[in-house]
């Protein structure tokens, strides 16, 4: 005896997920909770539902701009210039010399890599840095 039933499949094929878009305002607004002062960028992400380097992407985009939200605008402070005294010995206005500083800086650059240990010669490594950059 044949087998005269239409074959059903009884398994379903998983379906491509379907990529998900969201707007400019999302984006800037889980950009700016993840920006927040102590905020974790994986615990933003995980209660968005979106991957964490999806959320650093949109921080990145946010800062340059890109992302749909208007920066703030910078806010800037009032300068009140007091008029020097004409008899103020001129030593006295100049700066005082830069105290040796420790620390370390790296730069990571086209060319090559510096890193700058302690103090560090202004003059030196604006020559380095030119030889770098050119």
């Amino acid at each position: 005896m044949a087998d005269t039933m239409p074959y059903t499949q009884t398994e379903s094929i998983p379906s491509k997920p379907k990529r998900r878009h969201f707007t400019a305002e999302h984006k800037a607004q889980i950009a700016q909770e993840a920006m927040v002062a102590g905020a974790s960028v994986s615990r933003v992400a995980r209660n968005h539902d979106v991957n964490t380097n999806q959320v650093f992407k949109w921080i990145r985009d946010f800062r340059r701009g890109h992302a749909g939200a208007l920066l703030p605008a910078p806010k800037l402070l009032p300068v009140v210039l007091d008029d020097i005294a004409a008899d103020t010995p001129a030593e006295s206005l100049e700066a005082p010399p830069p105290k040796a500083q420790s620390g370390t800086i790296e730069l990571h650059l086209a060319r090559g890599r510096v890193c700058l240990n302690g103090s560090v010669d202004a003059d030196i490594l604006r020559i380095v840095l030119d030889r770098l950059v050119s």
